[in-house]
């Protein structure tokens, strides 16, 4: 399971084992989809250990990926920097090597550097992934207009992504525009967000903020339902309940069972 996997699918899968019987294995899926999930990028792991792409080096594309990936995972992004060069400078007209180079450059933290690369990828071809560190590139760079930006357009052109919904709907919110927040959260469960903890916790935010309070707790529930370890949905159905019944049993008890969760 990659970092950045749908909580429901690690819950599937988790529930998957429990049947079979392998309490181990549930529990590590289970764990997974408790915990918060976050939109942002997050390094993939390489498949090649470290020491093995070392000795290959950047000589084919896929060596290339798994050195420079390698040594992102290990903290050494000077040296992912100059392998991925060393890939572009043998492979100028490629985008994927420029992507890689705009991959080192945005795990050192360098922004502006990696959005210049991104460009220059997406001038040859742009799918989606390439935008999503395009819109990370941008925020790095201090450049968070024009990172959603590109996140609007994406989704002008294909009204089912529901990740640059999220992600939109969370940049609203953060603005006080919760009813365009909500909006872009009812696109994004349209399109599967709905088994997502994390969007239908969203979704009780923006409601709880337009005094929608049915709505809020339909989405609190449905997120606390899907995901019950979970500190965000536990928080947010314990502030619905705050609100719609006053201080009652649950809603203390929830609160008290986020307070643990979080400490976890």
């Amino acid at each position: 399971m990659q970092p950045g996997s749908p909580p429901y699918l690690a819950t599937l899968v988790g529930r998957s084992y429990e049947v079979l019987d392998q309490r181990e294995l549930a529990g590590q899926f289970l764990d997974f989809a408790a915990k918060a999930q976050s939109m942002d990028l997050r390094p993939i792991r390489a498949d090649t250990p470290l020491d093995v792409a070392a000795k290959r080096g950047p000589q084919s594309g896929r060596d290339a990926v798994a050195l420079v990936r390698g040594l992102i995972g290990a903290g050494q992004t000077g040296s992912a920097i100059a392998n991925a060069a060393n890939f572009l400078q043998r492979t100028p007209g490629s985008g994927d090597a420029l992507a890689l180079m705009g991959d080192a450059y945005l795990a050192d933290g360098q922004g502006k550097q990696a959005a210049d690369y991104y460009a220059r990828a997406a001038a040859i071809r742009q799918p989606w992934a390439l935008t999503r560190r395009m819109y990370a590139a941008e925020i790095s760079a201090g450049r968070t207009r024009s990172g959603l930006t590109l996140l609007e357009h994406q989704l002008a052109s294909n009204s089912g992504n529901m990740v640059a919904a999220i992600i939109l709907a969370e940049a609203e919110l953060a603005g006080r525009n919760p009813r365009k927040a909500a909006l872009l959260l009812d696109l994004a469960i349209a399109n599967g967000a709905g088994r997502d903890p994390h969007a239908m916790v969203l979704r009780a935010q923006a409601a709880l903020e337009l005094n929608d309070l049915d709505t809020a707790r339909e989405a609190a529930m449905r997120a606390y339902s899907l995901q019950r370890m979970n500190h965000d949905a536990t928080a947010a159905l314990a502030a619905v309940l705050a609100k719609t019944d006053g201080e009652t049993g649950q809603g203390a008890e929830l609160t008290q069972k986020a307070l643990k969760l979080r400490e976890r």
